[in-house]
């Protein structure tokens, strides 16, 4: 399941989406997350039980057909352990794809600056 949370301040807004307990099983079923912003400023933190799953925060334009994201110096934004990392974007939907694991349960944080 996907949640969706947001803080304002005076001249901001950040948007949290978060994924929790998502498996290699479930993969085809995560939902995308539309920003509906540019993600200039974003960052990813993945955490849990990886059981050998491998996780991709890929990124679309037409919801349908999508492609791995990559961080700030052009690295793939893929995870085999806990981590976090920063990377921009003009997809319109986002989604974490896992793929390889057994008994895994991940937990993935997109964060940005919504304007």
């Amino acid at each position: 399941l996907m949640a969706l949370t947001q803080t304002s301040g005076k001249n901001h807004t950040r948007r949290i989406a978060t994924w929790a307990g998502e498996t290699t099983a479930g993969s085809a079923s995560i939902p995308r997350y539309a920003p509906l912003v540019s993600l200039a400023v974003s960052s990813v933190q993945v955490s849990g039980t990886f059981g050998g799953a491998t996780v991709v925060l890929q990124g679309s334009n037409d919801g349908v057909t999508y492609a791995t994201l990559k961080d700030l110096q052009g690295n793939n934004l893929s995870f085999t352990a806990a981590g976090y990392a920063e990377f921009s974007s003009g997809a319109a939907f986002i989604k974490p794809s896992i793929s390889g694991g057994t008994g895994d349960s991940l937990n993935i944080t997109v964060s940005h600056w919504a304007g």
